[in-house]
């Protein structure tokens, strides 16, 4: 039950991490003009990051104590790592795809949440729990 809270919330926060570094080009322009820049803050980037990690770190491991999925594991771990590397590229200013980087490293990581949660619907153990 907890994994499944878990992926829910990780789900829903690793979208907002994607959709907020695919967004990042006009809500640069827009949000200023309608006094919303708080959004355009690197706090806000990093509390998103932070928190997205967080619940995606939690689900995973409650879901591999209880279906030992290595792959899953793996993918989540693929798409933290490419999630930080954008993060890092962007806060260095090493290239100008970090944007893209990171949206590919959220929707990883959205998918290891969606494959958990189907694998915890499917199992036994998870289901007593």
């Amino acid at each position: 039950m907890k994994t499944e809270i878990f992926d829910k919330l990780g789900i829903t926060a690793s979208l907002m991490c994607a959709v907020h570094c695919a967004a990042m080009p006009v809500l640069i322009v827009i949000l200023p003009y309608i006094g919303l820049s708080l959004f355009l803050d690197s706090k806000f980037e990093l509390f998103i990051l932070l928190l997205s990690s967080l619940l995606a770190t939690l689900s995973i491991c409650f879901g591999f104590k209880k279906h030992n999925n290595k792959k899953l594991a793996l993918m989540f771990s693929v798409g933290l790592l490419i999630l930080l590397l954008g993060h890092f590229c962007h806060e260095n200013n090493w290239t100008s795809n970090s944007y893209l980087i990171s949206i590919i490293g959220g929707l990883i990581i959205t998918m290891s949440h969606y494959f958990n949660s189907k694998l915890c619907s499917m199992c036994e153990r998870c289901k007593v729990h």
